[in-house]
């Protein structure tokens, strides 16, 4: 671990051997003396540059631990788990998930996530003593799924009309408002294609959505007969092997991308969805690039996989930002408006519907590609604002506030003119962006999280 990130560790009181319990969350006060202090050690941006993820500290075990998801599996057992059964366990996965844990407002929050393996176990164990669960990286987990819409339209030879928001709203309107033959078309695709886009949130997601737990308990099987998992799941060399095929898959995608697309009925009628993302280098409205194009490409994918699965990853959460490292600010240019400064909690999170929120599409593309690290205890009152939703909901996710983005400082009205952030029809949307610190403080505060920002490509 560099320097700067033992630095941070200390300056938060965050050990990666023993984390400190934090039995309340911190007042306006104590966070502007945190942002006071963290001027005796900030680094120029160009000695941030030098967090790189191969100085972290990497386990030659099993990974049980890290940013990702975790599947489950009957050990001994050939049948298949039945969904009942998965949503169970999947209660208990959205319980003792991080955020949910610090959300609890428990005393003993930060113990928990750092045991969080072994309670998860032992909880899905009170279910079925038979039942496994195996850590897998949110970006692996992110690959499976993208490999499976992109097969879904390979398979069928048209773009899922699911990838447009609208057809979701056009479902669930009354028939009399639409022509009945087209409504049974889309129940038809839903219940005969095996569709995999089945939901769309426009801004907030539902980890509890019924769209969500399908893909969520589809994902766990394909996951399950694709890794073969054992008890306590795998190592970092195991899991950067099954990431190799993933992007091999998508390398091979952006290769054939003439044939795939001229094999593609109706291209043109559709403007986004990962078949269109991954085998274009269109970049106007809907359409974002996103192909593996090449080695560079891949290598950002592989250094995310490496930081989730990475020590720190079990006391930190990663936001991923694509972009200019040295002029990203959270003040306009004049600096009398704040500006919020978009981030993922994931690589491909609205993948599905805005690519143009993906951090993958930025990364590619910009000069620079990174995440900064926020430790557990801060999910709340860091200078970001983090939704707590499951990877599958953030996938599905459009607009302005699925993803993390940076607060606004004390005494602005985020409901006025505030740069970075489209307008919301939705009343009080903008009120998690709200802080209770100066514009000084809060600054200051960016800066010393941007300081241990984990750089994943330079240019």
């Amino acid at each position: 671990m560099t320097t700067i990130l033992k630095s941070i560790e200390e300056k938060i009181s965050i050990s990666t051997e023993m984390p400190v319990i934090i039995n309340h969350c911190p007042t306006a006060e104590e966070i502007t003396l945190l942002a006071k202090e963290s001027l005796s050690f900030l680094p120029s941006c160009s000695e941030s540059l030098a967090n790189r993820v191969n100085n972290l500290n990497m386990s030659s075990d099993k990974i049980t631990m890290g940013q990702g998801e975790y599947v489950v599996f009957q050990s001994g057992e050939n049948k298949e788990l039945s969904r009942k059964l998965f949503e169970q366990v999947y209660e208990i996965l959205i319980q003792y998930s991080p955020t949910a844990i610090i959300n609890s407002g428990s005393d003993k929050a930060i113990e928990m996530c750092k045991n969080r393996y072994e309670l998860i176990q032992s909880k899905v164990q009170e279910i079925d003593p038979s039942l496994e669960v195996v850590f897998v990286p949110r970006t692996l987990y992110e690959l499976f799924f993208i490999r499976k819409c992109i097969r879904e339209d390979i398979k069928h030879k048209k773009i899922c009309c699911f990838v447009i928001p609208s057809a979701h709203k056009d479902l669930l309107a009354e028939t009399t408002k639409y022509n009945l033959e087209y409504i049974t078309h889309l129940k038809e695709i839903r219940e005969t294609k095996k569709c995999w886009h089945l939901c769309c949130f426009d801004d907030d997601g539902d980890n509890k959505h019924t769209g969500v737990k399908d893909v969520a308990y589809r994902l766990n099987q394909v996951i399950v007969q694709t890794l073969s998992p054992s008890k306590n799941g795998f190592t970092y060399q195991e899991i950067s092997e099954f990431a190799e095929k993933e992007i091999s898959f998508l390398k091979d995608l952006y290769q054939q991308r003439e044939k795939i697309r001229s094999d593609i009925n109706d291209l043109d009628s559709f403007t986004q969805g990962p078949t269109i993302s991954f085998t274009q280098e269109l970049n106007y409205g809907a359409i974002k690039a996103m192909g593996i194009r090449n080695d560079a490409d891949a290598q950002i994918i592989r250094e995310a996989i490496r930081l989730e699965c990475s020590d720190t990853a079990k006391y930190f959460l990663f936001l991923y930002r694509g972009g200019n490292f040295q002029k990203d600010f959270i003040s306009h240019y004049d600096k009398k408006i704040p500006y919020s400064r978009s981030y993922g909690t994931s690589l491909f999170a609205g993948c599905v519907y805005d690519v143009g929120a993906t951090a993958f599409h930025y990364m590619r593309n910009q000069p620079n590609g990174y995440a900064i690290p926020v430790p557990f205890d801060q999910l709340n009152t860091s200078v970001f604002y983090i939704p707590p939703l499951h990877t599958v909901a953030q996938l599905f996710g459009k607009g302005d506030f699925f993803h993390a983005r940076t607060k606004v400082w004390q005494g602005f009205n985020p409901h006025q003119e505030l740069r970075g952030v489209m307008a919301s029809g939705k009343k009080n949307q903008r009120e998690c962006l709200k802080s209770d610190l100066s514009k000084d403080d809060l600054t200051t505060l960016f800066q010393k999280y941007k300081s241990t920002a984990i750089q994943l490509k330079t240019a």
